[in-house]
């Protein structure tokens, strides 16, 4: 993460770099994207304990304040016409938007570098847009991956900003404390974000007031996942068995426990409750084969 590679001092397309083992890489154009617009960097090198690069020159026909806005799993740094953006050393597996900045778009190319990395975390992705302040596309910017002139170094400071969703909903709660989706939703922002803890805190409020609300238990499920809270985990599990409800998370957790106990019939009962939600899915067909199996 702090180490100054090759790529951070020039762009030069010729240029070779030692990699991993010893390894030869230099760049190379993508040729396979996924169909969500995500750089995805485990699509073309098998090693995750490793850094990487991405770049790419933005033509803009004006100088003009703009929103930088990125998503990534891993650890980042991100740099316009050479100057730092955004950063994070680290490794979150997180949605849309996430790190928003303050920025400024000189009058012709610019350059874009992202550095991605990770080394906790098994995926590594990135997914990066200039928009206006309120997060709208910009119109008359173009983008290519063949070297342009640019300026480097124009003395831009760039302003990170907050994330506006968590901000509304925080709004929402506290003018409007008894309206339980506002909790919900701004959970499921911070999840999306990988912000258990925080996800974890906003819908403990919501349960004082339902604590028996099958939808924020649910959610709860995925905070404690993400904080690897393990106890509390199979606490709510147990908590979403007793009351009987009929989401998968619930009926797979008390499938493995009959098919621990080697209660098959009752394993199989529950596996035909579960097709409902999940039929002819690869979890299904592994659930039947282990029981079979059995």
């Amino acid at each position: 993460y702090n180490k100054e590679y090759g790529p951070e001092k020039e762009y030069n397309t010729s240029a070779v770099y030692e990699g991993v083992s010893g390894i030869p890489v230099s760049w190379f154009p993508m040729t396979a994207m996924r169909h969500d617009g995500w750089i995805d960097f485990t699509l073309y090198f098998y090693y995750s304990h490793a850094v990487y690069y991405a770049n790419t020159f933005v033509y803009s026909p004006e100088k003009q304040t703009v929103d930088f806005r990125i998503g990534t799993s891993g650890f980042f740094k991100t740099f316009l016409n050479d100057e730092p953006v955004l950063e994070t050393e680290e490794e979150f597996n997180n949605d849309l938007d996430t790190y928003v900045a303050k920025t400024t778009l000189q009058k012709g190319w610019n350059r874009l570098l992202v550095k991605c990395g990770n080394s906790e975390i098994d995926r590594c992705n990135f997914l990066a847009r200039f928009t206006d302040d309120k997060g709208h596309p910009l119109t008359g910017l173009q983008f290519s991956a063949e070297t342009k002139a640019y300026t480097s170094r124009p003395g831009v400071t760039s302003v990170p900003k907050p994330n506006l969703d968590e901000e509304f909903f925080k709004a929402e709660i506290k003018a409007h404390p008894d309206y339980l989706e506002n909790y919900l939703l701004l959970a499921d922002c911070f999840l999306r974000n990988d912000k258990g803890i925080e996800a974890e805190k906003t819908l403990k409020q919501a349960l004082k007031q339902a604590p028996d609300a099958v939808i924020l238990l649910d959610h709860m499920l995925e905070a404690y996942i993400r904080g690897r809270k393990y106890d509390e985990i199979t606490t709510t599990l147990e908590k979403l068995a007793s009351m009987k409800a009929d989401i998968p998370s619930a009926l797979e957790y008390q499938i493995s426990e009959h098919m621990s106990n080697e209660e098959y019939d009752k394993a199989e009962e529950l596996l035909d409750r579960l097709e409902r939600f999940i039929p002819g899915t690869e979890r299904m067909y592994t659930y039947r084969i282990s029981l079979f199996s059995a």
